[in-house]
């Protein structure tokens, strides 16, 4: 018996970095243009916010950015730096002030590394960490056991040491 469309989780290379802006009332600002800056490359993105106040980037590269906030009427507003690591959903919330665009503000601590948006978790075993390991005749596999909270399922551990059979 075959099973027909199993579901296959896909491999991703980036993150996405999303968030909302708000003014200091609590309030969203829908009209608010997002910038996503690469600390190494120096590359920017924009995008303005939905009218929620949200703003999301996805496919961003893992690395270290900042955001930087400008909205008309408020104080523009800049992160320090955060990292994006692979599949993460990195959030970052930021409540602008007001004043002339001239202003600017920057904010500390506004990144959070608890990601309340999802629920997976990633990581990536380098290359040193492999080759160091001994891995004499296992599957390459077995190293994602090297991540904190990693389990073998069920199935696999009934399948690789079956039960006795008892003969009465």
């Amino acid at each position: 018996m075959t099973a027909a469309g199993i579901a296959a989780n896909a491999q991703f290379d980036s993150g996405a970095v999303l968030g909302n802006i708000k003014d200091p009332s609590g309030a969203t600002i829908a009209s608010a243009t997002v910038d996503l800056i690469s600390v190494s490359q120096g590359t920017k993105v924009s995008h303005p916010t939905d009218s929620t106040g949200g703003y999301e980037f996805d496919s961003v590269q893992p690395g270290d950015y900042t955001i930087s906030v400008r909205a008309q009427g408020f104080e523009v507003s800049t992160t320090d730096a955060f990292r994006v690591n692979v599949g993460a959903r990195q959030r970052v919330d930021l409540a602008l002030k007001l004043g002339s665009a001239s202003d600017t503000v920057t904010v500390s601590g506004a990144a959070t590394l608890l990601e309340t948006d999802s629920s997976d978790r990633g990581e990536t075993v380098q290359g040193a960490e492999a080759v160091a390991l001994p891995l004499n005749g296992r599957s390459y596999a077995d190293l994602a056991q090297l991540v904190p909270g990693v389990r073998r399922s069920l199935i696999a551990t009934v399948a690789s040491n079956p039960p006795a059979r008892r003969f009465v």
